[in-house]
């Protein structure tokens, strides 16, 4: 397979939306929003650490319940929420880019070796992997991250972010982690998600039950009744 299609097989994720909600939230992370968003890459991004005051913080407001219902407890999670699933993109796209990289000096070893590029390697360049199977270490890298950011866009709470949190930033995101996602045949449906379905798909087959019960009894009482 060629470098060149990893990135079509897997997409990095494009979360420059996301950045400039994040750069709107005010409150008491307004320090650390302006330093994350002064990095100059994903690099950067993946090792960003909050200040130590950051987890004292969060400690005090799960400490006092009641502080958790207030506006300045959402800004405050919706800033560490959006940070921390952003941190999760930027180590997903530098695994995407790693097996990208790997690939590509495997052709730049090939082509100092001479081959022929356009017959000898053909079945080389066309091999479409089954990622999910695959063993590969770099491969298993962008796998792992992407569960990762999968489990961060599961597991906030609308309850304690900022209203139109899903739908102006964690949706801008959401769908490319999932994509990716579906490229190994991981599962992405939440628990909810999945007994809604299959309370939906119950109640349609008793639906479908009781109209041909009822169908028969139609058909019975007008046969009797020639």
């Amino acid at each position: 397979m060629r470098s060149d299609t990893v990135i079509i097989h897997f997409p990095p994720v494009r979360f420059q939306k996301g950045l400039e909600y994040l750069k709107g939230i005010t409150g008491p992370m307004t320090s650390v929003i302006r330093d994350f968003s002064a990095l100059k890459d994903e690099q950067q991004m993946a090792n960003f650490k909050n200040p130590s005051w950051v987890s004292d913080k969060m400690r005090e407001y799960r400490e006092d319940r009641d502080s958790m219902n207030t506006n300045e407890f959402k800004n405050f999670n919706s800033a560490t929420t959006a940070i921390y699933l952003l941190k999760s993109c930027a180590k997903l796209n530098l695994a995407i880019y790693a097996l990208r990289d790997k690939y590509r000096k495997e052709e730049i070893e090939m082509a100092k070796n001479k081959y022929n590029l356009a017959n000898d390697t053909y079945s080389y360049w066309n091999y479409n992997p089954n990622w999910a199977i695959s063993t590969d270490e770099d491969v298993l890298r962008i796998r792992n991250a992407a569960v990762k950011a999968m489990d961060i866009i599961q597991s906030y709470s609308k309850k304690h972010t900022l209203p139109n949190f899903e739908q102006d930033f964690i949706n801008t995101i959401k769908y490319s982690v999932y994509g990716i996602c579906h490229r190994f045949s991981v599962e992405t449906r939440t628990l909810t998600e999945k007994a809604t379905e299959t309370g939906g798909n119950i109640l349609g087959s008793i639906v479908a039950f009781v109209f041909i019960c009822f169908s028969f009894w139609l058909f019975a009482k007008c046969a009797t009744s020639l």
